[in-house]
C-alpha cells in the first residue's frame, strides 16, 4: 500500500469479508512476509520500480514518499478500494525496469535466481496460489521462466529485469547446492 493523505476502507480486510481502514489512496499491492519455503533455502529478493512507468503515453511523476514504486492506473474499481479484484489494472500495459536485489548472500557461494511470470491469478483463498515451488527449487528449475546463475562478490546482488505491468513476476534465490 502506497501511504497517503487520508484513511481509506477497503473490503478486501484481514478476514476478507469486513472492512479494514487503511492510511492511502488508491495504489494496491500485496506484502509478503515471506515466500513459502519449507527448507528455509530462500534468501530475501527485493524488488524496487527503477524508473518511470507510463500512462496514456505520459510518464508518471516520481512522488515525494513512494518514489516510482506505484501503480498507475490503479487496480480495482474505486479510489476507496472498491471492486478490488485478482486481475492486472485496465489495458493500459506498461512496461516496468526492476531492480532485483538479493541480501543475505556469503561472497564465493554460487546462487541461483529463479524468476516465474504469470498472466493471471485464477480462483479464491488456496486455489489462486501460483505456480511457484515450495521446497526444492534447483530441482524444479523447469518451472523457472529465467534462471541466473551468479557468485556472489558481497552480502547482496543486484540486477535489472524489464517486464510489463500486466504480469505477476515472483523471484527466488537459493544457493546452487540446495536441494
Amino acid at each position: 500500500m502506497i501511504p497517503g493523505e487520508r484513511t481509506i476502507h477497503t473490503y478486501a480486510g484481514g478476514s476478507g469479508y469486513d472492512t479494514v481502514p487503511i492510511l492511502g489512496p488508491h495504489n494496491y499491492g500485496f506484502s509478503v512476509a515471506g515466500p513459502e519455503d519449507r527448507s528455509s533455502e530462500t534468501l530475501p529478493v527485493a524488488l524496487t520500480i527503477v524508473g518511470p512507468t507510463y500512462t496514456n503515453g505520459m510518464e508518471n511523476p516520481l512522488d515525494p514518499l513512494a518514489g516510482y514504486d506505484y501503480e498507475n492506473p490503479k487496480i480495482g474499481k474505486s479510489n476507496w478500494g472498491l471492486g478490488c479484484t485478482n486481475r492486472p489494472p485496465s489495458a493500459w500495459m506498461t512496461n516496468l525496469e526492476l531492480q532485483v536485489t538479493v541480501s543475505g548472500l556469503f561472497p564465493g557461494v554460487a546462487y541461483n535466481l529463479y524468476e516465474y511470470n504469470f498472466s493471471t491469478v485464477a480462483g479464491v483463498g488456496a486455489a489462486a496460489a501460483l505456480g511457484v515451488p515450495v521446497d526444492n527449487f534447483n530441482a524444479q528449475a523447469d518451472l523457472a521462466t529465467r534462471v541466473t546463475t551468479f557468485t556472489a562478490s558481497s552480502s547482496t546482488y543486484s540486477t535489472s529485469v524489464t517486464t510489463t505491468s500486466d504480469k505477476i513476476v515472483v523471484f527466488r534465490c537459493v544457493p546452487v547446492g540446495a536441494p
